[in-house]
């Protein structure tokens, strides 16, 4: 008798280079998804500035009183940091193109106004506030983004339940990241402060230090927020996946995201060069939209095609959209 040994394959997967590609081509079939970048950048067009300036000075104030060795370098940080736009915070995950652009380089019909926020203890609440409508907004952008990107179906009146789940969790896991960061990285910013008080200097061997462990902790997590919309869980399951995912397909991942920002990088150089003008402006607004919301699905479908190969791995649910824990 001859027995045959089965040897059960793992489904192959698309690449890096067609995920993207996928993630372009359902951009461009659901352009309503793109709306919201749009119209982020309609606001950083014509809105109102909030710039945290009396929470800065109050801190500069402080400093001059207490003068360190580099209360100079500090206070021009900090100099900077007051003329900062708060309400480009929402850009940071909902990926409009004007907050990245000089606005000398912008066609403009009137210059943004700025609002008087007078005291440091009113921009702290508006920094919370920011904080918290930009979970909301990256909730409201990504859940429609991960049920097109992994071909999920949800009924019209689940969407809002989803997006209020997801809103919630991305809260949390903002701060499980921060907490991760400070338990990580602030003994060793101790550390550092104390060899400096006392004359040793360990800043040449600390600071490679936490550059490569902030790195580290940075891609091994990349994947949650995919993975709070596309597995529909909370923070903790979600790092879990995003660091599960990248270990075992390290190289992918960082082809993915050298790829993305190459992508990113190269095409915002030409936005900017039309942004001069009405109709360039209003071209590099609406194609930054359709490809940047192309990168976050293709990412998606990177997350979500890997995740499924792993042992133990999740059932996505596609027929309904409920919510697996």
């Amino acid at each position: 008798m001859q027995t045959r040994a089965v040897t059960k394959q793992q489904p192959e997967v698309p690449g890096v280079i067609d995920t993207i590609s996928d993630g372009l081509t359902m951009a461009l079939t659901y352009p309503l998804l793109m709306t919201l970048p749009v119209l982020l950048d309609v606001y950083y067009w014509l809105g109102w500035r909030l710039t945290p300036a009396p929470l800065t000075s109050a801190i500069r104030s402080w400093i001059a009183e207490t003068s360190g060795t580099d209360a100079q370098s500090v206070r021009d940080a900090l100099d900077s940091a007051g003329k900062s736009d708060m309400s480009t915070i929402p850009a940071q995950l909902v990926p409009a193109f004007l907050p990245g652009v000089k606005r000398a380089d912008v066609y403009e019909l009137w210059s943004r106004p700025l609002v008087d926020l007078r005291y440091w203890w009113i921009v702290c609440l508006v920094l919370v506030g920011m904080i918290v409508a930009t979970a909301g907004l990256f909730a409201a952008y990504y859940v429609p983004l991960a049920d097109v990107a992994i071909g999920r179906s949800r009924p019209i009146w689940q969407v809002p339940g989803a997006v209020l789940r997801t809103w919630i969790r991305f809260l949390g896991m903002l701060a499980l990241i921060f907490g991760l960061f400070l338990l990580v990285l602030g003994p060793l910013g101790v550390l550092w402060g104390v060899s400096e008080a006392i004359g040793i200097g360990l800043g040449p061997l600390l600071v490679p230090i936490m550059i490569v462990a902030g790195l580290a902790m940075l891609v091994f997590l990349i994947f949650t927020p995919e993975a709070i919309v596309v597995a529909d869980v909370g923070p903790f399951r979600a790092m879990y996946y995003s660091v599960n995912v990248v270990r075992r397909f390290l190289w992918q991942t960082l082809g993915l995201t050298a790829a993305s920002m190459i992508i990113s990088l190269g095409l915002a150089e030409i936005w900017q060069r039309l942004a001069g003008t009405p109709p360039g402006l209003m071209t590099a607004v609406i194609a930054n939209a359709f490809f940047a919301g192309g990168l976050a699905m293709a990412g998606m479908i990177f997350f979500n095609n890997r995740l499924r190969l792993l042992p133990r791995a999740p059932q996505i649910e596609r027929a309904t959209g409920a919510s697996k824990h």
